[in-house]
């Protein structure tokens, strides 16, 4: 660090860091913090022979003081673009023929930027050294925000409207597995990915989408589809196409819900052979059953269907600011090794719809009370995530968008292990090889200190301590 003294408003804003970061943090967490190591692997061919070849090609031409956490930083970002695009041109979802072809080739290639970047920034983290916990949780918290932008990237692009059972699909399409997925890493220490994934073929297929309303309109998602189709399916299909994707979208969900739950189970009874521990597992669910359950119940009520209508982004977002607040929670969890509490504080006013449905409120209120309640969660999503960043910050002693601290940190770590040392004894350790210098073999040398009755030499105080059986082994720990 630089050896300056720090202006007054950085001391300033350290003390106010400094007095955030223990909401947040204990001292074990922060320990735990230090000592976290990740573990997944993503097992789809389409990711093993063509994605990751290419972000290990493309990572190669980013200069090495690059920040990992600056391009997934630029990959939402794109997101946000698309999402700002789409909201100038259809802002209620039900006026999708005036949004212009050029709205959707950018949401498809905003999807594939994102993949992209999302691919690159972990080989970047590696190609420098400055791989952290921070980089995964922020990596965790975009992917997170990016479910809300490309949900409804996919809901102008499919002309959706705002019929709460299908716009409740696309949002569920991507956020359930992705909470049931780091669900899944909290409880079994890795996130393994099948060979057909949502951040894979799922944005693919997205993108593909978007290429389809581009090159025909919105309106061929709502054309009919064959009659053979209709009459051989063993799935009730409507007459349009929509109607397909509804069904491929209700499979997709079911089918990774049951892989991941069933892999949590199993792994659990495998390590402790008890069922009781199981329900403390599924206990972890209670958040997405309390939002999606909500959702589904109020949307598909009348005043929850006028609400809707008069205010779907809203709506939505309000349901992604509770969703994404709880994955950070639970991520933050898996990275400190703490008990994750299902008990969200900031989704507990979710009822008071239904009692001022009850009490016969006006819808007029009913939107009011729905952007305050909006604007307060994104404020205090806001706070958590700053929080959370600033914590990791001080505990592991990095940057968020600077790796210059961790590559200083590991240039001093290897020059320590290559350098022989400046004392004589240190150099002719060095010279005599490992053996010596692991104490099998001790060298005499005229510069050894004289010892007095009871005065142990420096390397003896050095040297630690026998481990006795039945004491502590602080060594080991």
């Amino acid at each position: 660090r630089s050896s300056h003294r720090a202006p007054a408003s950085c001391a300033r804003a350290r003390a106010v860091a400094r007095g955030i970061r223990m909401v947040v943090f204990r001292e074990s967490q922060k320990q735990a913090l230090r000592r976290f190591e990740y573990a997944g692997r993503d097992c789809s061919k389409v990711y093993e022979y063509v994605l990751s070849p290419l972000a290990a090609y493309l990572v190669t031409w980013l200069p090495t003081w690059l920040a990992p956490n600056t391009i997934t930083a630029i990959g939402l970002l794109a997101a946000v673009v698309a999402y700002a695009a789409g909201h100038y041109y259809s802002p209620a979802l039900s006026s999708c023929d005036e949004v212009p072809r050029w709205v959707f080739l950018l949401s498809a290639w905003s999807l594939l930027f994102y993949q992209t970047l999302d691919n690159m920034d972990g080989k970047q983290a590696r190609r420098t050294g400055s791989s952290s916990a921070l980089g995964l949780l922020f990596d965790h918290g975009c992917d997170a925000l990016n479910t809300f932008f490309s949900g409804f990237h996919f809901a102008v692009t499919i002309c959706s409207g705002t019929g709460p059972r299908l716009l409740l699909l696309i949002m569920a399409i991507p956020a359930l597995p992705f909470y049931t997925g780091t669900w899944e890493e909290y409880h079994t220490g890795a996130l393994i990915l099948p060979v057909i994934n949502g951040p894979t073929e799922g944005i693919l297929i997205a993108a593909g989408c978007n290429v389809v309303s581009y090159m025909y309109g919105p309106d061929w998602w709502r054309s009919p589809l064959p009659d053979e189709l209709v009459k051989s399916s063993w799935y009730q299909l409507g007459p349009n196409r929509i109607d397909l994707f509804e069904a491929f979208g209700y499979t997709t969900i079911t089918l990774t819900a049951i892989k991941q739950v069933v892999a949590v189970l199993w792994t659990r009874y495998r390590c402790t052979g008890s069922v009781s521990v199981l329900w403390s597992a599924l206990l972890d669910l209670v958040p997405l059953g309390w939002i999606g359950g909500w959702a589904a119940k109020y949307m598909l009520s009348d005043a929850g269907r006028n609400l809707l209508v008069a205010h779907p982004r809203a709506m939505a977002a309000l349901l992604s600011t509770l969703f994404v607040e709880a994955v950070v929670g639970l991520m933050l969890a898996h990275v400190t090794k703490a008990r994750f509490n299902p008990y969200r504080l900031i989704a507990a006013p979710l009822p008071l719809f239904y009692v001022g449905q009850k009490i016969g409120v006006s819808d007029d209120m009913q939107a009011y009370f729905l952007l305050g309640y909006l604007a307060t969660a994104i404020l205090y999503l806001g706070w958590y995530l700053t929080t959370a960043v600033m914590e990791c910050r001080y505990a592991l002693d990095v940057d968020c968008f600077s790796i210059r601290r961790q590559v200083e940190r590991n240039q001093q770590n290897a020059s320590k292990r290559k350098s022989p040392g400046t004392t004589p004894r240190r150099r002719a350790r060095h010279e005599a090889g490992r053996g010596e210098e692991n104490g099998h073999q001790e060298a005499a040398s005229e510069e050894n200190e004289v010892l007095t009755p009871g005065r142990r030499s420096a390397r003896q105080r050095r040297r630690p301590k026998e481990f006795i059986p039945g004491t502590p082994n602080v060594a080991g720990l």
